[in-house]
């Protein structure tokens, strides 16, 4: 019954990727621990609202783990998503570095015991098509962008982990 019950609750936290005309997405789960199947793990698409470019759509993508396979790490996990979009709601028009500056004092300044790793990015239309991306990756496994030609990058530079005492505010990356 608990592993059940630890199915439905990780089950309930994923997210559904909303749909942008242009921009195909498409995510799969799977949790490392294959007893519980249960972990930190997590994967999130919100469009946000930007009052001072309302021309751009603008869509902040996550992807993260927090450290550990229990049923705790994905409690925090839930937390930790639900943060970082609300961070991502409140500075629409921000670096991905300032949102997970804002999501690190929060989690700090509640007690919230939440250390990992996260790729935060912000994919950009403008009005006339184009995309671009600002991303920060805190200590997670470097991400590939695949151009539109079909080739694909690389994209290795991070900065530290989250939720540890060495951690410092990431840095501003972006590709166009």
């Amino acid at each position: 019954h608990r592993i059940s019950v630890a199915h439905e609750l990780q089950n309930a936290m994923l997210t559904t990727l909303p749909e942008i005309d242009g921009l195909p997405m498409a995510a799969r789960y799977e949790p490392a621990d294959a007893r519980e199947n249960v972990g930190g793990d997590w994967f999130d698409a919100a469009p946000l609202l930007d009052p001072v470019h309302p021309d751009v759509q603008v869509l902040a993508v996550s992807v993260g783990d927090i450290v550990g396979h229990t049923l705790h790490a994905a409690t925090i996990m839930g937390q930790v998503r639900s943060m970082l979009r609300q961070s991502a709601w409140d500075h629409p028009a921000g670096p991905p570095s300032l949102i997970l500056g804002a999501f690190e004092t929060a989690s700090l300044g509640l007690g919230l015991t939440a250390a990992g790793t996260t790729v935060l990015a912000h994919l950009c239309r403008t009005r006339g098509g184009r995309w671009t991306m600002t991303w920060t990756n805190a200590g997670h496994p470097p991400p590939f962008l695949l151009q539109p030609a079909g080739t694909t990058e690389m994209l290795a530079e991070h900065d530290a982990l989250f939720g540890f005492a060495f951690s410092t505010v990431p840095p501003v990356l972006s590709h166009r």
